[in-house]
């Protein structure tokens, strides 16, 4: 009696006679289809996401092999002799044989202060002054 109340049921909301049966089936693969559509849409999208992930990767990849090779060339720089030698001679006031050193006195800077105390003094009276360079 229930499946006639069913199939009763299904026979009068469709408008063509169909069995419940075949009903039941076609709805399920209809269901399956949409389900299977929507998990293939999915797995496309996940697909994409990796790849950009991967390209963001490879990205910085290059980046830090480039990176790296500025790295290598300033360490080959700093490994160098003539990098060594020259702050050597900067740095550390070094220098090879036969050359020539000059040593230059620091002159010009003592003669400015003397000048500007000369004018102090000669600003007074001239009679301090001359006492002024006489006992100092």
């Amino acid at each position: 009696m229930r499946n006639r109340s069913i199939k009763n049921i299904i026979s009068n909301l469709l408008p063509f006679k169909i069995s419940p049966l075949r009903f039941f089936i076609n709805f399920f693969c209809v269901v399956g289809i949409i389900l299977i559509g929507t998990n293939i849409i999915n797995v496309v999208n996940l697909g994409i996401e990796r790849y950009n992930l991967i390209q963001d990767e490879v990205e910085k990849l290059a980046l830090l092999k480039e990176e790296e090779a500025q790295l290598k060339a300033e360490l080959d720089w700093f490994t160098s002799l003539d990098f060594i030698e020259s702050q050597s001679r900067d740095y550390l006031n070094l220098s090879n044989e036969g050359d020539l050193i000059l040593v230059v006195p620091d002159y010009f800077s003592e003669v400015q202060k003397d000048s500007s105390e000369e004018e102090e003094l000669l600003s007074l009276s001239p009679d301090i002054s001359l006492w002024w360079k006489l006992l100092f």
